[in-house]
Order: C-alpha cells, then sequence, then structure tokens
C-alpha cells in the first residue's frame, strides 16, 4: 500500500513538471501579408511590448516563444506600409498581420511633344487590378494621384485631337513625379520649295483662312494638326518668292501639301558718274558676268528682269580705273550709284634751259607736293590722275623759280611736258653791270658838255665877224 502512494506521487509530481513546463514557453507562429494581393512581406520589423524581437524571414513569417504569463502588445513595421498594432492572447500560437500598403501621391505632368506645351482637359487614368482611378488635367497640364506604395500602375492618358499614350508607372516607397509627351493626330504637312531648283525654302510664312500658322523649317517643311474635311485658304509668303494663294480642299485621306514658289524678278539700275559727279556715257557694264550694255547720255545702264539674289556689278571706261563691287538685289528694285575715280597717267617732264639746255636737279612740286628732281637729262617721271588739273612749280638755286597751270585730259594714255626757266645772273656781274651802265651814262654826260662848250667858241657874231674880246682880241 505504501509503495503504491510513492509511485501516486512520483506520477502527480511527473505531470506537475510537465504542465509547468508548457506554460513557461509558448511558442507563437506570425505570418505578414500584404493587405492588397496577400503576398508575404519580408524584413518587416517586430515589436512586442515596445521591444524590438526581429524581422520576418522570406516567407514572411517570425516564430515568437514566450512564458504564457500575460498577453503580448505586437507593432509591426515595414517601409511602405502603414504600422500594424494589436494584442495578442498569452495562450495563442498563431498571427496572421495584413499590412496596408502607404499613400504617396503620383504627380503627372502632360505635354504636347512637339510644342512643349502644357496639354489642358487630357484624361488621365491609373489603374490597379480592378481599381481606377481618373482625373484632367489643369490649365498647367498636371495630376495628382495619392497611390500606394511599391505598386504598379498602368497609365492611360487621352486628349482630344492627340494619339491616346499607354505605359506603366512603378511606385516606389516615395512621392513620384512623371512627365508624359502627347503625339497630335491628324498631322498635315506642307513642303515648300524653289520652283526652279527645287531646293527646300526655309523661313516661309504658311497662313491658313488669313491666320499665320508658322514657317518652314530648314528642310521646307511646316507640320500642323488641322481638321480634315474642310476647304482653307492656304497662303504661303517668302520675300523674292511670287506669293502662293489657293483654296485647297482636305479630306480625311490628304497629309503632305507640296508648294513650289517662283522667284520674284525686279529690275537692276546702274548710274556710273566721276569723281566730280559728271555722268559717264558709254561705260560698260556687267551684271553677274553677263553684259548689260553700255551707259547712256545720263550714265545710265541697266536690266529690268533680274531675279532675287547676289550679284558682281563691273563697269569700266576709258580713262578711268575699272570699278567692280558685289550687290544684293532683295525686296524690290535696286539702283546702283558708281563713283569712278580718273585712270593714272604717265606724266613726262623735262626742264631746260631757253637754250634748249636740260637742267639737272630741278625740284618739281604737284600741287604744292614734292614728287622728285630732275635727272642727268633734265627729265621727271611720274604718274598722276586724268581729267585733272594741275599747278606744277619748279625750283633751282641759280634759276628762277617758275609755276604752271597743266590739265590732263580725261582717257588721255600720256603725257609730256617741257618747261624752260631762266638762269639767274650772280650778284657781281649785276653790280658790274650796273657800274658799267653808271659809267656809261656820266660819260655821255661828260661827252654832250664838252660838244656843247665847242659849239658856242665856234658861233660868229651878229654882224657875221668873229667877235673880240675887250682889248682888241679875238674870240
Amino acid at each position: 500500500m505504501r509503495g503504491i502512494t510513492l509511485v501516486g506521487f512520483a506520477l502527480v509530481l511527473v505531470l506537475s513538471i510537465l504542465v509547468s513546463g508548457v506554460q513557461a514557453s509558448t511558442q507563437l507562429v506570425i505570418m505578414v501579408k500584404d493587405a492588397t494581393d496577400e503576398t508575404l512581406v519580408d524584413d518587416a520589423e517586430v515589436y512586442i511590448n515596445s521591444q524590438y524581437v526581429g524581422k520576418t524571414g522570406m516567407d514572411g513569417g517570425f516564430t515568437y516563444v514566450h512564458p504564457a504569463d500575460s498577453d503580448l502588445d505586437f507593432i509591426i513595421k515595414k517601409q511602405g506600409y502603414r504600422s500594424w498594432s494589436g494584442t495578442v492572447g498569452q495562450y495563442s500560437t498563431s498571427l496572421n498581420v495584413f499590412m496596408e500598403r502607404s499613400q504617396k501621391t503620383l504627380y503627372i505632368s502632360v505635354y504636347d511633344v512637339e510644342t512643349i506645351v502644357p496639354v489642358h482637359k487630357a484624361e488621365v487614368s491609373i489603374t490597379n487590378d480592378d481599381n481606377t482611378a481618373v482625373q484632367k488635367t489643369d490649365s498647367g497640364g498636371k495630376v495628382e494621384f495619392e497611390v500606394q506604395t511599391d505598386t504598379s500602375y498602368d497609365l492611360e492618358i487621352r486628349a482630344t485631337g492627340y494619339q491616346t499614350y499607354t505605359s506603366a508607372i512603378e511606385m516606389g516607397a516615395e512621392d513620384k513625379k512623371v512627365q508624359k509627351y502627347l503625339t497630335r493626330s491628324g498631322k498635315f504637312v506642307f513642303s515648300v520649295t524653289d520652283a526652279l531648283t527645287g531646293l527646300p525654302l526655309e523661313g516661309a510664312e504658311v497662313r491658313l483662312d488669313k491666320i499665320q500658322e508658322g514657317f518652314t523649317d530648314d528642310g521646307g517643311q511646316l507640320p500642323l494638326y488641322i481638321s480634315r474635311e474642310h476647304e482653307y485658304l492656304i497662303e504661303v509668303i517668302k520675300q523674292d518668292y511670287i506669293p502662293y494663294s489657293e483654296e485647297v480642299y482636305l479630306s480625311e485621306d490628304d497629309a503632305l501639301l507640296f508648294v513650289p514658289l517662283s522667284m520674284s524678278h525686279y529690275q537692276l539700275t546702274v548710274s556710273v558718274r566721276d569723281a566730280g559727279g559728271m555722268a559717264i556715257s558709254g561705260a560698260d557694264v556687267d551684271i553677274g558676268g553677263d553684259s548689260a550694255g553700255i551707259t547712256d547720255a545720263m550714265g545710265v545702264c541697266g536690266v529690268n528682269d533680274i531675279v532675287a539674289g547676289t550679284y558682281r556689278i563691273e563697269v569700266a571706261a576709258r580713262g578711268f580705273d575699272d570699278w567692280s563691287e558685289d550687290v544684293i538685289v532683295s525686296g524690290g528694285s535696286e539702283t546702283v550709284y558708281v563713283k569712278m575715280n580718273f585712270s593714272q597717267v604717265p606724266l613726262n617732264l623735262k626742264v631746260t634751259e631757253p637754250s634748249g639746255k636740260p637742267v639737272i636737279g630741278v625740284l618739281v612740286l604737284l600741287d604744292g607736293t614734292s614728287i622728285g628732281f630732275t635727272d642727268v637729262n633734265g627729265n621727271l617721271e611720274t604718274s598722276v590722275g586724268s581729267g585733272v588739273s594741275y599747278v606744277i612749280s619748279l625750283s633751282k638755286d641759280g634759276y628762277i623759280s617758275k609755276s604752271i597751270g597743266m590739265s590732263i585730259p580725261a582717257g588721255t594714255d600720256e603725257m609730256t611736258e617741257t618747261i624752260a626757266i631762266e638762269p639767274e645772273f650772280p650778284a657781281f656781274f649785276v653790280a658790274l653791270s650796273v657800274i658799267i651802265g653808271i659809267v656809261i651814262v656820266v660819260g655821255g654826260l661828260i661827252y654832250i658838255r664838252k660838244e656843247g662848250m665847242s659849239s658856242r667858241r665856234s658861233r660868229p657874231d651878229r654882224k657875221g665877224g668873229l667877235g673880240k674880246r675887250p682889248g682888241g682880241r679875238d674870240l
């Protein structure tokens, strides 16, 4: 009996220990899932009674063993999700947590792909699973959506006159800004070319029903988005070209209009004058390498049918230097005023004494400017402009300085001029000449006086006889 009692006591003791062990170590299995799609959430932080105890694994699970002596307060955190909190009973062995994704803002801006102008009232929709949100862009082409983080959305944008745009957007854990560009539908292209060369014309103005729509690019094209099944007054204007104007009906199938422009024709007049403003007749005029004729009595020559462009004008006239210049003809008729300079001609000067003897080393001035000295032959060569008058001054010691006027006729090929200068007498010879002159004068006076006295001695008295001196002496 006593043995049985001991065995029973031992069994009770073992059962007590087992029961006590179970109460001391309850195991709680936690599974964390996404509330939207129930995918497992890994790396979620687990806090129990405000103490961090670990993170969920790749399978979204976390196991916690605790003494079953009280309920547990849980907080579970994960970036991109709203924090979850709750209380678990002390004997609970499992916990399923569904975490709501946090809300972030998706900013979408919509622009025209060509003009980069915001598209107003474009319909923008984003879809996630079966949930769709729709908004229209404001005047700045912008919309905003509150969306879940770490979520994919299908984006669709529709706008009148534009092709529908679709794409996918991946939201992360932060706000996101995206820009989208719409391509217009109903594109129509104007292609403007030179009618003669076929080359594209840049900068041609295109008007529809008198309203300016734009200018062609360097390829001669201007794309526009315009309504079809409509008639337009189409005008194409380009400087130096004949304007295009036509009523054109555009059908749905029309996408391109070729507009060849022909160049305008202008009058080009050349007026030729000399340095003094006098008209030069008979001057040869070339325009762009082709002869335009000769100038008339008014010095004018020209052509009446020339297209815009750059032309080299060349003018030649006898007695004048050739003239040439590039002239741009654009926007209307043009008059070119040409001032021609007289050409330079050789001038051969020869300085001699009146006897014809060459005078060496004579200083020659042309209009007061020295041009040199005469050589051993009394010559000096220089060049002067024709059609001009000059003053030539000559000077040399021992000679009387001299100035003369000289005119070089226009068209003169060469000019030769001989000028004689008088030698000066030396001072000694001048003084001697004066003395000789004085001697001659004095001698002449003495001679005249002696002749007068002789005449008086030989003169008879009034009675016809010789006179007598007082006292009876003959005179």
